[in-house]
């Protein structure tokens, strides 16, 4: 427990360098941040000055669930950070709740290509379709030179043991011809001679 306040002045001491702050926040994950001391300073801090630092907060409350969270998260989706509002939005739409998915589609609005791709993602996510994605499936592999030897020698057996005559094509046989019919002869043309 003594270790848990010491870590905890830590992390709130903004004075101090940012990586022992964000030092702090691990050792804090490390013994759990659902107690109730421990999450309770994380949503006080996620307005601190430190970008870093509140995106490292942010994306250890993404682990977390519970109504407390969820606000904390909600209200992170202000932050003037892109990636600490793309990590909330994909959070969020891990909630499953009416509120999240409001929140989620409200960013589709959002003036950063990476949040609008994370609500997107998330919207299809509420809808219970995954996002589209084309995948185009790999060509079968060509068989080794070993394999195609053997491929040959299959075929050169098998022709052996064949029959001829199931070797050799059947023939059809051809036609007759027609009777020849003489054509019948072109009328003649008379033209009467005009005086």
């Amino acid at each position: 427990m003594a270790d848990t306040i010491k870590l905890l002045a830590t992390l709130r001491d903004a004075r101090l360098a940012g990586y022992k702050r964000r030092q702090a926040l691990l050792d804090l994950a490390r013994d759990g941040l659902e107690r109730p001391e421990i999450l309770d300073a994380l949503i006080d801090l996620i307005k601190d000055k430190d970008d870093t630092l509140r995106r490292d907060i942010v994306q250890h409350l993404c682990g977390l669930t519970g109504e407390q969270v969820q606000d904390a998260l909600i209200e992170c989706l202000q932050d003037r950070n892109d990636m600490i509002r793309r990590d909330v939005v994909e959070a969020l739409s891990g909630f499953k709740t009416m509120r999240a998915e409001s929140w989620v589609r409200a960013m589709l609005d959002d003036d950063s290509v990476l949040v609008v791709s994370a609500a997107e993602a998330g919207v299809a996510r509420f809808e219970r379709r995954p996002p589209p994605v084309q995948e185009i499936a790999a060509p079968p592999p060509l068989p080794t030179p070993e394999e195609q030897a053997a491929q040959e020698a299959q075929l050169v057996a098998a022709a052996a043991t064949e029959p001829e005559s199931a070797t050799e094509p059947a023939t059809e046989p051809e036609p007759e011809p027609e009777p020849a019919t003489e054509p019948e002869p072109e009328p003649e043309l008379v033209l009467d001679e005009v005086e």
